[in-house]
């Protein structure tokens, strides 16, 4: 008897831990969310003062792991071609006018970017 409700209790715990591992790989998934690609070349730029993963230390500077990526790409091409205007529209603008981004690679970037899911 005892022997019996030992294996029926490990079999049922590895049920649960299956259940478990199986939602927790497909529940990402489910949510929408795949996981990062691979990083673009030009991507240590923009790590620099966003941080890894999209999220920087700097509180005045946006978390862009993880935003929309149709958001930061239109974003970007405004920085680009001097569109966009705010608090460090300036510095975006040159930094991104010095790195002669075509509309390619800036979409890439807003991909990768997009894939991130940063811990808030």
């Amino acid at each position: 008897m005892i022997k019996t409700v030992v294996c029926w209790a490990t079999k049922s715990n590895m049920t649960w831990f299956l259940t478990f591992v199986c939602v927790g790989l497909l529940a990402p998934v489910a949510m929408g969310q795949t996981a990062p690609i691979a990083p673009p070349n030009n991507v240590d730029q923009c790590l620099a003062c966003h941080g890894p993963m999209g999220k920087p230390d700097d509180t005045s500077i946006p978390i862009i792991g993880g935003q929309y990526a149709e958001y930061l790409e239109n974003a970007l091409l405004a920085y680009r071609d001097g569109l966009r205007t705010g608090e460090r529209a300036e510095i975006m603008s040159n930094f991104l006018q010095g790195l002669q981004l075509d509309e390619a690679s800036i979409k890439e970037l807003a991909r990768f970017f997009s894939s991130l899911r940063p811990r808030r």
